[in-house]
């Protein structure tokens, strides 16, 4: 980029490529750096029918995925509910792997204009006058993770089973007394993961298996990956430091509140960007409304329905 940029973006995941996508189709002079994630096949999540209408104000289409039409959660009941995901904001959401939609939207990002640099984030501050976007995760430069924060210590252990999936279209939510299990489906195989506070042994993870009352106990046999899942928010933005997407608040995932979030902040730290100074505080203020709306809409995602599974 022989001239300097308009914005500079720090990350290189769905919240990171939105941003600069949306930058970029207002003119702006994008320079997006980060390290893309190495996202293995059955890294299956679901994009929220919310998630399909910010994909759709960047003119982004849907990707190919099954519809994820039903969800299944015992969260606080002693039975498994059953509810309809149609009526989600947006409508239904679609089941998809992370392995192909990373990718995609990088792609579209530097399509539309984004100088991209593959390279780690360096502890270094750039020109104040210069907006920058962290969507670096929990794992924020130094620099940029100045102020108060509220980090949850939270890890993820999960598989995949390849072949049709017995749960092809279906969230299953299970909430333990320390813990939940996440498991979701489509054509080409299941995820199934295990949310805890702290990282345990793989013979936690068969212990659970064989405990649950739904779990087949082929799923004791498979070592489970892992990976960071804390949830919380990141600092107060700044004009040098605004965050988006985990970086500003971690959700849980495959409910689909992720991806949600991580478009919508991005749209909103660009509109920002384009505002100037003086709007970051409007951005701050969308922040902490957003926070709280995240776990009322959790709690109604995962209330009691119309009619209990079979």
């Amino acid at each position: 980029m022989a001239r300097c940029p308009d914005l500079i973006v720090l990350g290189a995941g769905p919240a990171a490529c939105a941003a600069a996508l949306a930058a970029c189709r207002r003119g702006l002079r994008v320079q997006l750096r980060g390290q893309p994630a190495a996202r293995p096949r059955g890294s299956l999540e679901v994009l929220s029918g919310r998630a399909r209408v910010a994909l759709a104000a960047l003119g982004i289409a849907s990707p190919a995925g099954r519809t994820c039409s039903r969800i299944v959660s015992r969260w606080g009941t002693p039975d498994f509910l059953e509810r309809s995901s149609g009526d989600e904001p947006g409508g239904a959401g679609l089941v998809i792997d992370r392995a192909d939609f990373d990718a995609v939207l990088l792609a579209a990002a530097c399509k539309a204009g984004a100088h991209f640099t593959h390279c780690r984030v360096r502890e270094t501050q750039w020109d104040a006058a210069t907006p920058v976007i962290v969507a670096t995760g929990r794992r924020l430069p130094r620099w940029a993770s100045e102020g108060a924060q509220r980090w949850e210590n939270g890890v993820v252990q999960w598989a995949w089973r390849p072949g049709r999936s017995a749960l092809c279209g279906t969230l299953v939510v299970d909430r333990l007394e320390d813990a939940w299990w996440y498991a979701l489906g489509d054509l080409e195989g299941t995820t199934l993961a295990l949310r805890t506070p702290h990282a345990q042994p793989a013979t936690q993870w068969q212990a659970r298996v064989l405990a649950s009352d739904w779990l087949p106990a082929q799923w004791a046999t498979v070592i489970p990956q892992r990976r960071p899942a804390g949830t919380g928010s990141g600092p107060p933005p700044r004009w040098t430091a605004m965050p988006i997407g985990d970086s500003a608040l971690c959700v849980d995932p495959l409910t689909g509140h992720g991806l949600a979030f991580a478009m919508e902040s991005a749209q909103q730290a660009v509109q920002t960007a384009c505002d100037g100074p003086h709007a970051v505080q409007a951005y701050a203020d969308w922040l902490h409304a957003r926070r709280g709306s995240y776990l009322r809409e959790r709690a109604a995602y995962l209330a009691p329905p119309v009619h209990r599974a079979a």
